[in-house]
């Protein structure tokens, strides 16, 4: 996923949220199961809990900063197998 926050209001907050678990009917897998990394350390992914809020410093008033974040299943629960659905919201705002 190539992500990018685009600012020229200073610093930028970038947090996300879930509609919770990825589901599959009655099986669920939690998103602290998916392992979410950056390529860039200054865009980092946020992580899904709704608490933990990333800021984004802004120089001189901008903050441009793009990354490509990858995905994927640690693989640390056994579930059943077929398509989990799930969303997560991540929101960018400005300080």
């Amino acid at each position: 996923l190539t992500a990018r926050v685009l600012s020229n209001g200073g610093n930028v907050t970038l947090d996300a949220n879930s509609n919770g678990p990825l589901t599959n009917g009655t099986q669920t897998i939690p998103w602290s199961e998916i392992l979410a990394t950056s390529n860039d350390t200054a865009l980092p992914v946020p992580a899904v809990d709704g608490a933990t809020t990333t800021v984004l410093a802004g120089t001189n008033g901008v903050a441009n900063e793009s990354a490509e974040w990858t995905f994927a299943y640690s693989n640390t629960a056994i579930v059943e197998a077929g398509q989990y659905d799930g969303r997560v919201t991540y929101t960018a705002s400005v300080l």
